[in-house]
């Protein structure tokens, strides 16, 4: 394999491998060519299948095996834009279907909505409907985002979606080696995990990572979004999320370096949420003063939040970066912030209320800071409008309600470090 990029998955008693291979160069570019690999009980493998065709040129990320056949998710580079040297564009999302001897059925790909874009599909999952869900970053606009693509059983797109978690010129990945979508029970929806680049004003061409929770519904709405509080570094990387037995999620985050003054460490932090995304306690793991510092690629809980088995590279006794897994064990008790329970924050005022212009005003708590949203929701909880706040706020903030028919709605104002308000509005 030549990227970290590849996903394997149990298959009835075996295993099957997807991942890429090195192909003849193009145009004096690396050519990826997507490569799968069965595995028996024992470890012995079977003949593995590689697809050569131009058009499914690049990187698998993710296979769902099933009785049927594979199905393999990922990007691709689609075609080349001149003669050798060039750069290949665009990199467009990709999904094959092959039949349980790998032989290739059928290809998709999923392009960006600028036609200069890329695309970068990280992750997919199966829907109950026998279609697919995939999800990845691609650009749209200045910046760049998740993007979501919902298709049928043959990978023909029905409709898809882009999420600007903070701001629409801002980085924000859902990115390629982390990204994991979470599919929720009793088709509640599912959540990613994903991380916003944010400019530093004090040093240009840097920014500051954070790591933020997103929860969407079956339609592609964002029912509500997270941000994880910082560890010992300037920013911070979030892994996958799994969800618990009580319904509450745990999602693992580790220190990165950035910018000038941020650095990587040896300690991985567990955040614990509720069902509805509100930041509930964090334990701090730590892989031991021999091991100065870690970069982890993905984690499993054990015990609840208290043990974890993490895996990616790390650094052991000053030596070289190496490939590594450990178990960790919480070395701080849980830390609980004073929100444990969602009243604590207290309801938002809201005025004119009942309101019938266009606008209506919220009055918003002092104290707030970067990376609050406010968000109007209607009865069944689908999302309306969201608004990043400035960084100083101010005393009020306006909601948009033209358009809106009468009734009742519902508003969130969520600070960067997980507090929330609530509050009600009635249109007339």
């Amino acid at each position: 394999m030549i990227s970290g990029e590849q996903d394997l998955k149990p298959w009835g008693n075996r295993w099957v491998l997807a991942g890429s291979i090195a192909g003849p160069l193009l145009s004096g570019w690396p050519n990826p060519l997507p490569y799968l690999q069965k595995i028996k009980p024992n470890g012995d493998t079977l003949s593995g299948v590689t697809y050569r065709a131009a058009a499914t040129s690049g990187f698998i990320t993710c296979v769902l095996p099933d009785s049927r056949g594979f199905s393999l998710a990922g990007y691709t580079f689609e075609r080349l834009s001149g003669g050798p040297g060039s750069n290949p564009l665009p990199i467009r999302y990709q999904l094959i279907r092959t039949d349980t001897a790998g032989t290739l059925l059928w290809q998709r790909t999923y392009g960006s909505p600028l036609s200069y874009g890329n695309a970068y599909g990280t992750d997919a999952v199966r829907r109950p409907d026998g279609g697919y869900l995939l999800t990845g970053s691609a650009q749209a606009g200045p910046g760049f985002h998740p993007m979501l693509v919902v298709t049928d059983s043959l990978g023909n797109e029905r409709r898809r979606k882009i999420i600007v978690v903070q701001d629409s010129s801002w980085t924000e990945h859902y990115t390629r080696l982390w990204g994991h979508t979470l599919e929720l029970p009793n088709g509640a929806g599912y959540v990613l995990n994903c991380r916003v680049s944010v400019p530093v004003p004090s040093q240009p061409g840097y920014v500051d990572v954070e790591a933020w929770v997103v929860a969407i519904d079956t339609a592609l709405n964002v029912r509500w979004q997270t941000r994880l509080p910082g560890g010992r570094s300037t920013s911070t990387d979030v892994l996958r999320v799994y969800r618990q037995a009580d319904g509450t999620l745990l999602a693992a985050t580790y220190d990165m370096t950035s910018r000038p003054g941020s650095t990587l460490s040896s300690y991985v932090y567990v955040h614990r949420l509720s069902s509805t995304g509100q930041w509930l306690s964090r334990r701090t793991l730590t892989a031991g003063s021999n091991t100065t510092r870690i970069r982890a690629y993905d984690w499993q809980p054990l015990a609840g939040d208290s043990v974890a088995v993490v895996a990616g590279t790390a650094v052991v006794g000053g030596g070289s970066s190496a490939g590594w897994i450990a178990r960790l064990k919480a070395t701080t008790p849980r830390q609980v912030t004073a929100l444990a329970g969602a009243s604590v924050a207290g309801p938002l005022r809201v005025y004119p209320n009942p309101a019938a212009g266009p606008t209506a005003r919220v009055v918003l708590p002092a104290g707030l800071g970067r990376g609050t949203t406010l968000t109007l929701l209607d009865a069944l909880g689908r999302t309306l409008h969201r608004q990043a706040l400035p960084a100083a706020p101010g005393a009020a903030a306006s909601v948009p309600l033209t358009g809106l028919p009468a009734g009742l709605y519902a508003l969130q104002l969520t600070a960067a470090d997980g507090r929330r308000w609530t509050g009600r509005l009635l249109r007339q």
